[in-house]
Parts: C-alpha cells; sequence; structure tokens
C-alpha cells in the first residue's frame, strides 16, 4: 500500500514521491551554498544587523566560530543530499538517514530560534510575527520529513505484512 501518489512541495506537484525526493534534495543543495556564501559575507564585515539573521548578536571574534561551524553543518547537508540523490538512483532507503538527521536538526533549531525570537524580542511586532512563521515553517519540514520517511517504509515490498 503506498501512501502517496503524488508529492507536493511549496512550489511545485511533483507526479511521484522518488521525483518529488530528487527535487528536494535539490533544493537543499542549492540553499545550503546559497547560505554558505552568505555566511562567508558576513564574516567578511558583510551585513548582519538585521533581527531575522541568527547571528544578530554575535560580536566578530563569537561570529567567527559560529560560522565555522554553521559552514559543516551546510557542507554535511550538501553532502547528505547528494547521498539522498544517489540512494534514491540505486533504491536504497538507508541513505536518506542522514538528511532526515540534518533536516531534524534544522527543525529544532527553528524551534529553539523563534522561542528565542519571541522571549528576547516581546516587545517588537516583528518579533512576532518572525516567531509564527518560524513555527510556521517548523511544522511544515516536520510534516515533511514524517511523510517522506512513512511513504519511504510503507513502499518497500519487503514491509509488507503477509496473511497466511
Amino acid at each position: 500500500m503506498t501512501l502517496l501518489k503524488t508529492f507536493w512541495t511549496p512550489i511545485v506537484v511533483y507526479p511521484d514521491v522518488k521525483t518529488g525526493c530528487k527535487f528536494v534534495a535539490a533544493y537543499t543543495i542549492a540553499i545550503s551554498i546559497f547560505l554558505m556564501a552568505l555566511l562567508v559575507h558576513m564574516q567578511n564585515g558583510g551585513e548582519s544587523t538585521q533581527m531575522y539573521n541568527p547571528f544578530f548578536e554575535a560580536n566578530l571574534r563569537e561570529l567567527n566560530y559560529y560560522v565555522v561551524y554553521t559552514l559543516i553543518f551546510f557542507a554535511y547537508m550538501v553532502g547528505s543530499s547528494l547521498l539522498l540523490l544517489k540512494g534514491l538512483n540505486n533504491n536504497l532507503r538507508g541513505f536518506l538517514l542522514p538528511w532526515l538527521i540534518g533536516m531534524g536538526f534544522v527543525v529544532i533549531f527553528l524551534l529553539v530560534w523563534s522561542i528565542w525570537l519571541l522571549y528576547g524580542y516581546y516587545i517588537y511586532v516583528n518579533s512576532h510575527n518572525m516567531c509564527c512563521c518560524d513555527l510556521l515553517d517548523c511544522g511544515c519540514y516536520a510534516i515533511l520529513l514524517l511523510v517522506m520517511c512513512l511513504h519511504s517504509v510503507q513502499s518497500d515490498p519487503r514491509n509488507a505484512i503477509t496473511k497466511h
């Protein structure tokens, strides 16, 4: 029994889950590379004073440590997305696991960061709007991860329950 026949992302509806997962991996690679370039720009003295920036209150000495850890995480996400693509091409479901773990960290970060925004800047209306958007995004990612896991487990014929 297949859980999903089509795969919906915020931009496009794909005809099957395998194609949708390939495009989600491609989106993850593209966004990770873009954010890596943005982090290097901020580390070299670029603009990082917007309230919605996770490095909003970091000074230059602390920013170097945060940027290095974040660059390592985004490099991990690029690698896990490439593994996801390889696993989809070779029908290996285990290659989905590193990407799911990384996106689990993204969901946890969005949850903690939105609570921190609400706690630290509760007097600003903008922080309430950003917190609501982050929590909505966190919920959407969690649903996406759950659906991908359930579909990958239920679509495997080895997991079928046979009746005797």
